[in-house]
């Protein structure tokens, strides 16, 4: 069975559209998400990561959640759209990679379903951002 799930073409296949970021930058943002995740911030999992909810600054975030937070809530304003746009570009690219399935549309959508499935476990979600880095790593 094919699941399709939309992402601009662009976005699919191939080296993701630097929107003239340097790859540094991404891997350093991503780097920044896995710790930020990896933060003991609850004590019953020991680690930052949360699923149904967003999370704030100072509490469990969802894997989006930790991307926005390491672009917006540490200062790049309105400049980290972009960035946190090429961030989620390649997380979705590892997970739909993982699941066999195309992305069509905004990777937003896929990446909160992804984070969200009944028995997803954290160690999954730092599996997606290690692969993410890498990916990048790769291309710089």
């Amino acid at each position: 069975m094919s699941h399709r799930i939309q992402v601009p073409a662009q976005c699919v296949g191939g080296p993701p559209p630097s929107n003239g970021l340097p790859p540094e930058l991404i891997v350093q943002k991503l780097r920044e998400a896995l710790g930020e995740l990896r933060r003991p911030i609850s004590a019953e999992t020991k680690n930052g990561w949360t699923q149904g909810t967003y999370g704030l600054p100072y509490a469990c975030k969802c894997l989006d959640g930790a991307l926005r937070y390491v672009v917006t809530w540490r200062s790049h304003g309105r400049a980290g759209d972009q960035l946190h746009e090429a961030l989620r570009r390649q997380v979705a690219e590892v997970i739909a990679e993982l699941k066999g399935v195309e992305i069509v549309g905004h990777p937003a959508p896929f990446i909160h379903a992804w984070n969200d499935e009944r028995g997803r476990v954290f160690a999954e979600v730092e599996s997606v951002l290690e692969r993410a880095i890498e990916h990048v790593e790769v291309l710089a």
